[in-house]
């Protein structure tokens, strides 16, 4: 097996999570690293990582300390968010 075959395993499944986790974010209007930390299983600091990652995609704005970051994309625009994903992936 090739070496770098993990990794493109491991980015494929951060990829998908990261998907989730935009759609849980814009469902919910909540952008909380502690609801993502809890609804994806996963720690504090990933579910931070991903929400740095979603502000950097235009879904949520920028961390305001303790308080949940505003989401910047509406429900009716999921469908839309979600392919603009898949197609930033697949390029």
């Amino acid at each position: 097996m090739p070496a770098n075959d993990g990794r493109a395993r491991r980015s494929g499944q951060e990829y998908e999570l990261l998907m989730i986790a935009a759609e849980l974010v814009v469902t919910a209007q909540y952008g909380s690293p502690r609801m993502l930390a809890r609804k994806l299983r996963m720690p504090l600091a990933g579910a931070e990582l991903f929400m740095d990652e979603l502000e950097r995609r235009g879904v949520v704005g920028p961390s305001t300390g303790a308080k949940a970051r505003d989401v910047l994309v509406n429900p009716a625009s999921l469908d839309v968010l979600l392919a603009g994903l898949r197609q930033r992936a697949a390029a």
